[in-house]
């Protein structure tokens, strides 16, 4: 929708990261994928889409899409860049403090619940992915504390565990191997649009 929303106005590239639609998806024994990966994956579909036209993108993400725009705009020209619910986790502990306690207070508790998660993760990706469907479905998609992995109907946990989660897990790889530095050089990198009349 946002790409027929967005194509009579403006040149739209869409492509799939890795593992998605034809992409060929990320070695499962080579090195860790990386956001600088993808975001050169990006790169190369976007020139191969628009040939000679060597304008700077407005670059768009969602998810992990957001984050590897993120990466984008910090390594190279942008004309503008809109991210929706980055799943960049790391930026939480890039940022700086906040002076209100409360808004503090939730920053630190994202990071650590982020890196609770990350490790989790990263911890069950070398047992085999065995309990990842409750950790991400704990982290990402249950609504209230009471609901879990459990009370998810058997055909979507399917749809989760041989889908979803295993594509998540060299894009959960990238986002913990983003920490330090390189989170905050991408969260230093976007820099505020002026206002358009």
């Amino acid at each position: 929708p946002l790409c027929d929303a967005l194509g009579p106005n403006h040149r739209v590239v869409a492509p799939n990261l890795f593992g998605a639609g034809g992409t060929t998806p990320w070695p499962p024994h080579g090195r860790p994928q990386t956001l600088d990966d993808t975001a050169a994956l990006v790169e190369t579909a976007a020139k191969d889409a628009l040939g000679d036209d060597d304008r700077a993108p407005i670059v768009v993400g969602h998810s992990h899409g957001a984050a590897v725009a993120l990466r984008y705009a910090a390594t190279r020209e942008v004309a503008g860049i809109v991210v929706v619910e980055p799943n960049y986790m790391s930026l939480l502990e890039a940022a700086a403090p906040f002076d209100d306690r409360a808004d503090e207070a939730a920053r630190t508790g994202g990071v650590d619940d982020a890196s609770a998660f990350l490790g989790r993760m990263m911890a069950e990706a070398q047992s085999g992915y065995h309990g990842w469907g409750e950790c991400f479905h704990r982290f990402w998609l249950a609504e209230e504390e009471s609901h879990t992995w459990a009370m998810v109907p058997e055909p979507q946990q399917k749809v989760l565990l041989d889908t979803t989660i295993p594509g998540c897990a060299y894009e959960i790889g990238s986002i913990d191997g983003a920490r330090g530095h390189s989170s905050k050089r991408d969260l230093a990198a976007p820099q505020p649009l002026a206002a358009h009349p």
